[in-house]
């Protein structure tokens, strides 16, 4: 357990670098508190208006803190409610609301929420399981939204438009492992963090996925999907950018997708 770390030991693990010890110190007294976090994440437990109402005071957030006028929030909010289609199981007002909770429990770890907040809302926004594109579109549409909708008075969104593009499309490879980015790291591992989750929890995940590819057949679903979970289980790559989710998540993660294989590869798609 991490919470156990002495100081010494902290001290070790940070090679005397003093901003890293104190980003490591930090760490450990967020690690308890992440892990309570995490155990609220419902997965579509809630209803989706309740899922809603949570994004919606990070909507509000983010527009006041751009000086988004009420006519920009409510095309946004016109724009969001794609998370709502009936195609969607998944990646839905739930997921983002998940995202949230984890930002709110690494908020000391964060130096642009505003962007990260607006990467949350729009990362997902164009979604069709059949699309190899949906990344670059979600980017797209942020980027008409901000050149159709916001003007001189609203600058502080068209400096950062690029940098909330690159964070959506980063979530094609989730892979942030090399960057220099911090918050660019904790955004994809917001993403990635059901991976990691308890199983029971994993399992409803992984039976949404199945619900939003129905149309795939189902012996070539799990063929498919066994050999693109085997392939990041096995990887020697961490799963995890940061060091926070690598403790937290990292083994739960390839325990999570090697089951998930195992079930694949007799048949069983889980919660199915």
């Amino acid at each position: 357990d991490g919470s156990s770390l002495s100081r010494d030991e902290v001290s070790v693990n940070s090679s005397g670098d003093q901003i890293k010890y104190r980003r490591i110190s930090l760490t450990i007294r967020h690690l308890k508190h992440t892990r309570r976090k995490v155990a609220d994440i419902d997965l579509g437990i809630t209803s989706m208006k309740t899922a809603y109402n949570t994004c919606k005071r990070y909507i509000d957030e983010a527009c006041h803190f751009y000086s988004l006028n009420i006519g920009q929030k409510n095309i946004m909010l016109s724009q969001l409610r794609t998370y709502e289609d009936s195609n969607r199981y998944y990646h839905t007002w739930h997921h983002l609301a998940d995202m949230f909770t984890l930002l709110d429990s690494h908020k000391a770890f964060i130096n642009d929420r505003p962007a990260i907040i607006m990467a949350i809302l729009y990362h997902d926004i164009i979604y069709n399981a059949k699309s190899p594109s949906n990344e670059e579109d979600s980017a797209a549409l942020f980027e008409e939204y901000v050149n159709d909708n916001c003007n001189n008075n609203d600058k502080q969104l068209k400096e950062v438009k690029q940098k909330i593009c690159d964070y959506i499309i980063a979530t094609k490879a989730h892979n942030a492992n090399a960057s220099t980015d911090d918050d660019l790291k904790y955004f994809i591992d917001f993403d990635m963090a059901v991976l990691g989750w308890p199983l029971d929890r994993y399992k409803r995940y992984a039976g949404l996925i199945r619900d939003e590819y129905i149309h795939v057949d189902e012996k070539e679903y799990c063929s498919k999907r066994a050999a693109f979970l085997r392939s990041t289980a096995e990887s020697a790559n961490k799963i995890f950018a940061t060091t926070d989710f690598q403790y937290l998540f990292e083994i739960r993660a390839r325990e999570n997708l090697q089951w998930e294989c195992n079930e694949l590869d007799h048949g069983r798609i889980p919660n199915h």
